[in-house]
Formats: C-alpha cells, sequence, structure tokens
C-alpha cells in the first residue's frame, strides 16, 4: 500500500518528528523534488539578471537559446551558469525553504562538457513549469529580451 502525505511548510522539527515516526513504522521518505509553476517563480526571481536573461530567452524561443543570442556585449559567458546553480541551494536553505535539496538544475548548459558552451536550454520535463510559472513576464514587452510575445507554446507544438 502507498500513502502519500503532503506536509505544506513543515518546520524543520516537525519533519524531523514525522520522518522519525515514518522510518519507525518502515516508510520511506521521498521528497517532491518536481519543479511547479510557483517553484519556477521563486527560482526565477533569486537569479541574478545575466542569468534571468538566460531564462527569458529560452522561454521566448521554446526553451533554448544559442550562445550567441547571449553574446549581446562581445563578450563571453563567463558568470552566467553561476546564478543558474548557486540559486539551487539558496531556495533549499531558506526558512521556510522554497523546495527542497536535491532538486535538479532546470536550466544546463548545451554542449560537449568542456570548452565554451553552445547554448542553455530549460530540461523538457521542467518546461511546462517554467511556462506557466513566468507566464505574466512573458506576456508583456520584456526590458531583458526586447522580445513581445503572448503565447508561450512554440510553433509546432500548437
Amino acid at each position: 500500500m502507498r500513502i502519500t502525505i503532503t506536509l505544506e511548510d513543515p518546520t524543520p522539527e516537525a519533519v524531523k518528528d514525522f520522518a522519525a515516526c515514518s522510518v519507525k513504522h518502515g516508510a520511506v521518505l521521498v521528497p517532491d523534488t518536481a519543479w511547479t509553476p510557483e517553484r519556477a517563480r521563486d527560482y526565477f526571481e533569486l537569479l541574478p539578471p545575466r542569468a534571468k536573461e538566460i531564462v527569458l530567452k529560452a522561454l521566448h524561443a521554446g526553451g533554448r537559446v544559442p550562445a550567441d543570442a547571449l553574446r549581446t556585449d562581445g563578450k563571453g559567458l563567463n558568470g552566467h551558469p553561476n546564478g543558474l546553480k548557486s540559486v539551487l541551494a539558496k531556495g533549499a536553505d531558506q526558512k521556510p525553504p522554497l523546495w527542497p535539496h536535491g532538486m535538479k538544475q532546470p536550466v544546463v548548459g548545451i554542449g560537449p562538457g568542456y570548452g565554451p558552451v553552445k547554448g542553455y536550454k530549460i530540461r523538457d520535463e521542467d518546461l511546462d513549469a517554467f511556462r506557466k510559472g513566468l507566464a505574466h513576464l512573458l506576456k508583456v514587452n520584456d526590458s531583458v529580451t526586447g522580445a513581445v510575445r503572448a503565447d508561450l507554446t512554440p510553433k509546432g507544438e500548437e
């Protein structure tokens, strides 16, 4: 038998007590590590400006943004990915946490794993949560990307 229990914004003490009780009865606790629209919105709000630019441009382009689209100032992409990674720990460590530790990074570099990245993408499994969570930002003129687009469905997926 599988029983699902949701604890909304539990205190650390409540989580500890619940975990102790659950383990005593042989339960396995699995944190919910799925990206939701609310988590996507919180993640975006914590990002530094250059990382926000990656997310917005990727959403405007159907989930992927080439590196050249981010090199508007003629410089490299140094520093872009740092915010994308550091925000995960920051959100998990907040009181109350915005998400549990162990969340997958939703925006990842595209490339061979060494050298310059070819671009960035929002993971396919997370794209819908980001579209819904950030829809309010994409319906108006976006000062970061300069784009205006009301619908978030990439062409061909209607």
